[in-house]
Order: structure tokens, then C-alpha cells, then sequence
């Protein structure tokens, strides 16, 4: 028995037609690979986010206490 994977199951939907593993379909690997891409980069802006954050509190703190 195959296993399927979820861009087997997008495509089965789309063509309604199953494929198999061995004729593995580019344009869908291209997308997924993409997506996985974007979502890593908004990953990783959300935690410099949060890293600039915290660089700048204490930062902000003692320029308010200055004045």
C-alpha cells in the first residue's frame, strides 16, 4: 500500500486523476517549496521583530529618564 502525501491528495483534486510517486510533478514541488519559503522568511521577520523590541525597551527607558 502507498503512501500519499498531501500535494498527491492537491493534485488528485485538481486533475482527478491519482499519480503516482514516481512521475513527481515539478510545478508542485516549486510551489510548496516556494510557500515554505515565505512562510519560513515571515517567520523569522517576527522574531527579529521581537528582538529589536527588546534591544530597543531598555534602550528607550534611560533616553526617557535623560530628558
Amino acid at each position: 500500500m502507498k503512501k500519499h502525501s498531501k500535494t498527491d491528495e492537491i493534485i488528485e483534486k485538481v486533475d482527478g486523476e491519482p499519480h503516482s510517486k514516481e512521475e513527481p510533478t515539478d510545478e508542485v514541488a516549486d510551489v510548496s517549496s516556494i510557500q515554505e519559503f515565505i512562510e519560513l522568511k515571515k517567520l523569522q521577520n517576527r522574531i527579529l521583530g521581537k528582538m529589536l523590541e527588546k534591544i530597543n525597551k531598555p534602550e528607550n527607558q534611560t533616553k526617557s529618564n535623560n530628558k
